[in-house]
């Protein structure tokens, strides 16, 4: 028995090995391949290597930290990923505006011209009193305090303009292709694990799912596509789960990993909120609501609740919650890339991924394994230790534009398998003669 325990922890201990490795090639491999971050990176190192002695930062230093901070908004290797997951943009119009659209765009083009001007004079102001408070090694709080405030407005100009570029950039697209594609992925996965007639149901629940949950009034008031999709597959077809056991044990110690690359903070309480869960197993049922509002905990929840009337009201509870976030002028769409999101929306995703898993650990039994809980708990310090070494946001920004889409569309296709009459499962159910 002690022999079986030590081979399963062994097990995990590959399995988090693997995970650490995957995690940092993809990062290695993302920073090799964004020819541009390696640029603002090194600029970023050499300037703060010749300013170390300075007390108060330059402007040149303090815009390569904003081009580094907002790279990936102007990355195309992140817009590219970005399409690959997220091919369906927000229309208002024109349904077909969901996947290409075309604009002039002259008032902004204008704006724009207006803004770069001041900024380059309000750069010039900043830079000269940068340089009278470096003349008196930054002992003269009067022109500090001049500094600071000139510095804050340029750098105000600035993110301005990066945004609307941004919005330039992001204006004009035409994603028929990826759309075809994604949903050409969608077709063939399901057909493999189901049949034809499902695939082409869930093909067709899917499309409807994104047009719609990429309304400009769905997105304003946060609603997740996947909802769509959820009611679709529940009309056309019968609630049946389906899921590999070891399959789930492996994912739902993965992911916490994973969430580790995200934010450190969202971590923590993430950690905290999985101790409460397996010291009080009751309340899962009561997080049900919460779970919705993500993919991952919408298949979470199907699995376990299958009967309609419970599932409308988890609908009514988690709907009260994103027009609660309405009312009071917050914003929540998580099916969105959350590096839109904020801090706070960065968080969220994290504790809702970490309590979902928690809440598969436990129901697999795997929670009770202190052996294994003490391997996820070294692996996902490891991963903030190298983060924190390493000083890079590659981590991040991989886990929003490629790890959390990647849980996101593994739980889409979950939500199907859950929600339509499986082959092998209704074949199963046939009286044997």
């Amino acid at each position: 028995l002690v022999s079986l325990c030590r081979m399963n922890s062994m097990k995990y201990i590959y399995l988090a090995t693997g995970v650490i490795a995957i995690l940092l090639l993809t990062a290695l491999t993302i920073g090799h391949l964004d020819a541009t971050y390696q640029t603002v990176r090194h600029s970023v190192d050499s300037i703060t290597e010749s300013e170390s002695a300075w007390s108060l930062a330059s402007p040149n230093k303090k815009q390569f930290h904003i081009l580094l901070k907002n790279h990936w908004k102007v990355s195309p290797l992140f817009s590219n990923l970005e399409d690959v997951f997220y091919p369906f943009r927000q229309w208002k119009d024109h349904i077909g505006h969901a996947l290409k659209y075309s604009g002039r765009y002259d008032e902004l083009n204008s704006q724009l011209t207006g803004l770069v001007k001041v900024e380059k004079q309000t750069k010039v102001r900043a830079l000269r009193a940068h340089f009278l408070a470096e003349r008196r090694n930054f002992r003269d709080p009067a022109l500090n305090n001049d500094f600071l405030n000139k510095d804050a407005q340029w750098r105000a100009i600035l993110t301005n303009i990066i945004q609307r570029k941004v919005d330039l950039i992001n204006g004009s697209y035409n994603n028929q292709w990826l759309g075809m594609m994604v949903l050409g992925t969608v077709f063939l996965v399901m057909f493999f694990l189901t049949n034809i007639r499902d695939a082409i149901v869930v093909m067709l629940g899917v499309a409807l799912a994104l047009l719609m949950g990429s309304f400009y009034r769905v997105v304003e008031f946060g609603v997740p596509f996947h909802w769509f999709l959820i009611a679709w597959l529940i009309l056309l077809g019968n609630s049946r789960g389906m899921s590999s056991p070891s399959l789930i044990k492996y994912i739902s110690f993965s992911i916490p990993l994973l969430v580790a690359t995200s934010s450190t903070i969202g971590l923590v309480v993430g950690v905290i909120a999985m101790q409460l869960i397996w010291c009080y197993p009751r309340c899962k049922r009561a997080l049900y609501f919460l779970f919705w509002i993500h993919p991952f905990g919408a298949w979470y929840v199907l699995q376990k609740e299958r009967k309609v009337r419970p599932l409308l009201l988890i609908w009514g509870l988690a709907f009260s919650i994103i027009m609660g976030l309405k009312l009071v002028g917050g914003y929540l769409l998580l099916t969105a890339p959350i590096a839109y999101l904020g801090q706070l929306g960065i968080i969220l995703n994290a504790v809702i991924l970490m309590m979902v898993s928690a809440c598969l650990l436990d129901d697999n039994k795997e929670a009770s394994h202190r052996s294994k809980l003490i391997i996820m708990g070294v692996a996902m310090g490891c991963i903030v230790l190298i983060k924190e070494l390493l000083g890079t946001p590659l981590f991040g920004w991989g886990f929003s534009f490629l790890w959390n889409p990647i849980i996101q569309w593994g739980s889409i296709f979950g939500i199907c398998i859950c929600l339509i009459k499986h082959r092998r499962l209704k074949s199963s159910d046939d009286p044997v003669v």
